[in-house]
């Protein structure tokens, strides 16, 4: 029999290392780094104030991402937070905050 609490914990650190691996891909501006952390059919949506004032629905891919961390600049704060929201067989939902965004 599985011991359930070795597992978890397990998945617990390996959740939490994919975590930090985009922070410190973020932070660092090393787009190897966001390669590996992120799913290749990563689809990521924000809403964010348009020119004219109306929010605006923004679209990210992982490559998205990985090509634009070859043109960031690493970032002097360091702060950023992981925290498991919730977990479920291979499925997790995780907050990632920095000091001025929540992912």
């Amino acid at each position: 029999m599985e011991d359930t609490r070795h597992s978890t914990q397990d998945d617990e650190t390996k959740i939490r290392a994919v975590a930090v691996d985009y922070i410190v891909g973020v932070l660092e501006a090393d787009p190897a780094r966001m390669e590996r952390c992120l799913h290749p059919d990563l689809a990521k949506r924000a809403y964010f104030p348009g020119v004219d004032g109306h929010p605006q629905l923004s679209f990210v891919s992982a490559q998205n991402l990985i090509r634009a961390a070859k043109s960031w600049k690493p970032r002097t704060s360091r702060h950023a937070e992981v925290v498991i929201l919730d977990r479920y067989e291979g499925a997790a939902s995780v907050r990632n905050t920095f000091d001025d965004w929540i992912d």
